[in-house]
């Protein structure tokens, strides 16, 4: 967790780098500190290192958290789906990963990714995007108290949260 905390503080990027470079390899691929040092990296807008060290991680240890925060990174999209699409075929039941391309997919494509999520367990939610979309086709609410929350919040706001783009 110090190493965490220590990546989260760093001031700059040249701070990052030293404190990342600082770790040993077992605390480089430890998932609490590899988000801490993606987050950090993302906000500093070096969003190519924490790409690069979540893919390293996950070469170590699948981590669903780590998947989730490569698929919302800006840098190099078809790079990051190519990526993506192979964490698929290795890990098809991983509901992170399909949230992931869904969000870097077009809809109705990016639709079938999140209910394959869905089915795959990726929870509650992941059904209330589905629930909202399906709202928004005309289609009945498969559970009201997804559906109610589905309208309470919006579709778009729902959307928004998980950075899905609805083309």
């Amino acid at each position: 967790r110090w190493a965490a905390a220590s990546l989260a503080e760093a001031g700059d990027a040249n701070a990052l780098a030293d404190r990342w470079d600082a770790l040993t390899r077992t605390l480089q691929a430890d998932p609490l500190v590899v988000a801490a040092y993606a987050d950090r990296a993302s906000d500093l807008r070096w969003d190519d290192a924490a790409a690069r060290n979540i893919e390293h991680a996950l070469a170590s240890g699948w981590d669903e958290g780590l998947v989730e925060r490569y698929g919302r990174l800006p840098t190099a999209p078809d790079a990051r789906r190519a990526q993506l699409e192979r964490w698929l075929q290795a890990h098809p039941e991983s509901p992170a990963t399909l949230l992931a391309l869904a969000q870097m997919q077009p809809w109705p494509t990016g639709e079938a990714s999140l209910h394959r999520a869905v089915a795959q367990g990726g929870g509650r939610r992941f059904r209330v995007v589905v629930v909202a979309l399906d709202e928004d086709a005309g289609l009945p609410a498969a559970h009201a108290d997804l559906a109610d929350l589905a309208r309470r919040k919006g579709t778009a706001g729902i959307v928004d949260d998980l950075d899905l783009e609805v083309r």
